[in-house]
């Protein structure tokens, strides 16, 4: 009879190390999908701030063009960068083509640096459309500036949660991989 009630023992004790893992990888596989959810999340908005702030620098473009008659330097060098960014959009970026990613990143950021000069050059010159163009891609910029760092900590917390030991277990076992979109995450971005 002592033989039994030890097994029995020996039994419910291994049944419940048992249930302890399965809960804990289930509360682990839960975590890894909230921060996926977090970084598409975070990547649309991003994304759509992206193509909202291209379509003010277009009509900036054209009604600064109409303003001050074409040639403006800024103005050469913005038309170049959005035409680059189409050619972009044209092409989905990729999850893991990490080099196509960042040289999306370094167009969006590029875009950025000129638009925040041809700003300075055409704001206050009398035409109000032009000036609410200007506010309006200035607001953008900081919303941009947000998504990013949003979508920074969303992937680190996904990248950690990868790599660390129950994580990166979870991961491999239910085939969870990094979360992609449209135009996809790659990886951490530092946040400008």
């Amino acid at each position: 009879m002592r033989k039994r009630v030890r097994f029995s023992i020996a039994g419910l004790v291994l049944a419940a190390v048992a249930a302890g893992l399965i809960g804990w990888a289930g509360v682990v596989w839960v975590d890894l999908c909230r921060c996926e959810v977090q970084v598409d999340g975070a990547w649309t908005r991003l994304d759509n701030g992206y193509r909202h702030r291209l379509d003010l620098a277009r009509d900036l473009l054209v009604l600064a063009r109409a303003a001050d008659g074409p040639g403006t330097d800024p103005a050469h060098r913005m038309r170049e960068t959005m035409d680059g960014l189409e050619r972009f959009a044209a092409m989905p970026v990729l999850p893991d083509d990490r080099d196509r990613y960042a040289t999306y990143l370094a167009w969006q950021r590029r875009l950025g640096d000129i638009l925040a000069e041809f700003t300075g050059e055409v704001r206050g010159g009398g035409d109000r459309q032009v000036d609410r163009l200007c506010d309006k891609l200035t607001e953008m910029e900081g919303r941009i500036r947000e998504d990013l760092r949003q979508f920074d900590r969303s992937m680190g917390e996904f990248n950690g949660f990868t790599r660390s030991f129950p994580g990166s277990l979870v991961a491999r076992v239910a085939r969870i991989k990094q979360p992609g979109c449209p135009t996809g995450p790659a990886g951490p971005i530092l946040a400008r």
